[in-house]
């Protein structure tokens, strides 16, 4: 009997564990959190990285520089961004701890676009950027090949 009771016990507080976890969904658009709503700036937003730079002595091309444009689902100018601070986190495939920072002197100017500069990766270990504005996250990209 004792073991049946503590059966049920472990039972019923994994269901209510589960059951809360089920009941929260996130959207990258925004989320809510009881009456209060939390919404991004825009939509969605392109990383579009500068001119890569040679290095003759390793042999190896590198970045530091990436214009965001923030824009709305259907794909126009967003500028409710603007007045924001932005950083953009660009990921390498060496490890999570070497991903880098590059970020925008001051606030994104007036419309849609900004450009972020930081220390220089090298273009064949980059695979992803992370875009947050005022240090929420805005969005993810992979990058593919």
């Amino acid at each position: 009997m004792r073991k049946a009771l503590i059966a049920a016990a472990v039972a019923t507080a994994l269901f209510a564990v589960g059951a809360f976890a089920a009941s929260f969904a996130v959207d990258s658009e925004d989320i809510a959190s009881g009456s209060d709503g939390v919404v991004a700036c825009a939509d969605k937003v392109l990383v579009d990285f500068g001119t890569p730079t040679y290095d003759s002595t390793t042999h190896k091309w590198s970045v530091n520089t990436a214009v965001l444009t923030f824009q709305t689902t259907a794909g126009a100018a967003d500028p409710d961004c603007a007045g924001f601070v932005a950083t953009a986190r660009i990921s390498t495939s060496t490890a999570a701890d070497q991903d880098v920072e590059w970020t925008h002197a001051g606030t994104i100017p007036t419309g849609n676009t900004v450009t972020v500069t930081g220390a220089a990766v090298e273009v064949s270990v980059v695979n992803g950027a992370a875009v947050l504005v005022d240090g929420k996250h805005l969005g993810t990209s992979a990058i593919t090949p």
